[in-house]
């Protein structure tokens, strides 16, 4: 589990940092951008209902953050 949840991190990270390049002008508007592409208006009110869908370790945006 610990190494599935290291791999889902090394890809959010990388669609952060594509998300940058796309034209969000930092970290924050990234990940804000990536939530508001899941159409789903529970991941704007719980980012860990965002890191259950995609397999990032619970709490990960407090730890980034």
């Amino acid at each position: 589990q610990v190494a599935r949840e290291a791999e889902a991190a090394t890809a959010f990270e990388a669609r952060v940092q594509q998300t940058i390049e796309a034209g969000a002008k930092d970290r924050e508007t990234a990940i804000r951008w990536l939530f508001d592409a899941e159409n789903d208006p529970y991941v704007l009110f719980d980012p860990d209902y965002y890191c259950s869908l995609h397999g990032l370790p619970y709490g990960y945006f407090k730890k980034a953050a």
